[in-house]
């Protein structure tokens, strides 16, 4: 997998010294340690990239709307006082790095992070959704933590399924709302969950009852190859079809 996930945890620790302090105070004592660019973990021998930033004036704001409205007033309250901001990288790919994702998270909020943000994709939220949505057997929580849904002039689309592996999906405006963005989630999550085989010119459905869509292959030219939100693994462009061109039944 290309790229990396990072996680941006705002909390209350008025310095780098402050956030060591607490480190070295967590249990068990002496397993855990930070350097200026890492966060260890002594025991299991794993080490994680980190990096610790300054008060950042906007980022409740951010988060707000980052967790569409679902970060609560009193974390909001918390965010707009935030002192510092840790921020803690991991090779992008959710599956594999799930347990990681857990304890280094976890170790965070124990020392008094606020709550937490993906970047670059954007979605924020709150500890409880984290910690409940992260180990669950059903993927379509995970994807729910790190895939948004959004669009552009011409297009419904998802950024985020690269930290799945798997190319985004786009479809065009002229869509009815509600559906595309059912139709762009169903996909997605038959994508990670069935892990099937695609390619261009077949069809997709949600149900046999359901709008029929041509499938296409696209390179990911929205974003450049330069571009944090880049995905390196394509689009898939789906096209609904009008019952006059439909010709055989869905792939």
């Amino acid at each position: 997998m290309e790229g990396e996930i990072v996680l941006c945890i705002p909390g209350p620790w008025a310095a780098r010294n402050d956030f060591i302090g607490r480190l070295s105070a967590y249990e068990p004592k002496g397993r855990y340690v930070c350097t200026i660019m890492m966060l260890a973990d002594i025991k299991e021998k794993d080490y994680l990239s980190m990096e610790f930033h300054e008060y950042e004036g906007n980022l409740s704001h951010a988060f707000f709307m980052a967790s569409k409205g679902k970060i609560s007033s009193e974390n909001i309250d918390l965010l707009s006082v935030h002192k510092n901001c840790v921020y803690l990288h991991f090779p992008a790919d959710v599956e594999a790095q799930k347990n990681r994702l857990l304890k280094y998270s976890g170790i965070i909020r124990d020392l008094g992070g606020y709550a937490v943000m993906i970047e670059p994709s954007g979605p924020a939220h709150e500890w409880g959704a984290w910690f409940s949505s992260l180990p669950a057997q059903n993927v379509f929580y995970r994807y729910g933590l790190f895939v948004v849904l959004t669009r552009d002039d011409d297009y419904y689309f998802s950024c985020g399924m690269r930290y799945f592996g798997l190319p985004d999906v786009e479809v065009p405006i002229n869509v009815e709302t509600s559906e595309a963005m059912e139709v762009m989630n169903q996909f997605n999550f038959w994508q990670i969950s069935a892990r099937p085989r695609i390619e261009t010119g077949l069809t997709y459905s949600i149900t046999p009852e359901s709008p029929f869509y041509m499938i296409e292959e696209e390179p990911d030219r929205r974003y450049g190859p330069d571009d944090v939100f880049h995905n390196p693994y394509g689009v898939w462009r789906l096209t609904k079809k009008n019952e006059a061109d439909f010709n055989g039944p869905p792939s």
